[in-house]
């Protein structure tokens, strides 16, 4: 009688044994032998077996493995009726997991960072002459009358090169022009008829 029992004991671990690596294999989806080899280093419960295989790192009995309740505990997860249930308290976690791992889609930069827009700087345009006083070269106007840069517009695109086949001679001098047709470029320029001769349009009334 004893021994028939003690042989029962044996093939019921057995049976536990091939439920546990079944459920493991349901779970990650990974082959028997990998499934024994995590099992059997975490001390066949089919939980830590699992975490274990998720996250890459190397199994550990549980703490309570030693305790002689915890195979009657395994056998009850084991059951037909609890095994649905157990496996689907599995995959949650490994859901979640998944979820810990997705990226965001191209998130919005903040506001913040943008700087706010400049205010434009506003430049009366008196004629040639006033603008070239106002840069202490007033003896290049005649030139510039010459080549027709009498206004913003023509003399937005002029270059180093230019200058220097219009005869001005001096870097300095060509410096503080460029600089100053920059500045033109950049700003609103509000066109104030000069004293000899309207730059646009007729005398208003």
């Amino acid at each position: 009688g004893g021994g028939g029992h003690a042989h029962m004991g044996g093939e019921e671990g057995q049976i536990q044994k091939a439920k546990a690596v079944a459920s493991f294999e349901d779970i990650t989806g990974c082959d028997g032998d990998i499934a024994i080899q995590y099992l059997e280093a975490s001390g066949w419960n089919v939980e830590v077996a699992v975490d274990a295989f998720l996250t890459g790192s190397t199994p550990a009995p549980p703490q309570h493995a030693a305790r002689p309740s915890h195979p009657r505990q395994e056998q009850q997860h084991g059951g037909g009726g609890h095994h649905g249930n157990h496996q689907r308290r599995r995959d949650q976690p490994e859901e979640a997991l998944l979820l810990d791992f997705s990226t965001p889609s191209d998130p919005l930069p903040p506001l913040a960072e943008e700087p706010p827009p400049k205010e434009k700087e506003t430049i009366e345009w008196r004629g040639v002459e006033h603008w070239l006083q106002g840069l202490q070269l007033d003896k290049y106007a005649d030139i510039l009358k010459t080549q027709e840069l009498t206004d913003p517009d023509a003399l937005r695109d002029v270059t180093d090169e230019d200058l220097k086949e219009m005869q001005v001679g001096t870097i300095g001098a060509r410096r503080k022009m460029l600089a100053a047709i920059r500045r033109l470029n950049e700003a609103n320029i509000l066109m104030v008829e000069a004293p000899e001769a309207p730059l646009r349009g007729a005398h208003p009334p």
